[in-house]
């Protein structure tokens, strides 16, 4: 697995001249262009078709923001039924869904440069 990993890497930047130089003998230098643009264009479509479903397993920040909007959605409720005295709304988390407003984008990236060792090495690689 890790043969695989570390070679993956060094495979694009060795072949890639070798499959460019084959696409402009047999067609024309703009060839490679066009097939950067299917290539391009194919891993485009296929962001929108495939979930990334462990992220929202794994990511702190995701939680963090559907926590927040739980917590929206659940004022929300209050609101509306403020005149009923009947507790707590109960809402369900599965149908509240996550917009750009419940992310908070400056705490993970406070939680990023606060580590001297990860500002050491932003700072040399130019951001």
């Amino acid at each position: 697995m890790m043969g695989v990993y570390y070679a993956a890497p060094l495979l694009g930047p060795s072949l890639g001249p070798l499959f460019g130089g084959v696409l402009s003998e047999v067609w024309n230098w703009r060839a490679t262009f066009y097939f950067l643009t299917i290539i391009g264009g194919i891993v485009l479509i296929s962001l929108f078709l495939f979930n990334d479903t462990y992220r929202r397993e794994r990511s702190l920040t995701y939680q963090a923001a559907a926590r927040h909007a739980l917590h929206r959605a659940e004022e929300e409720a209050r609101k509306r039924n403020k005149d009923i005295e009947k507790g707590p709304p109960v809402i369900d988390p599965a149908n509240v869904s996550v917009t750009l407003a419940d992310l908070n984008l400056f705490t993970p990236i406070w939680n990023v440069l606060k580590r001297k060792n990860n500002l050491f090495i932003l700072l040399p690689s130019g951001w």
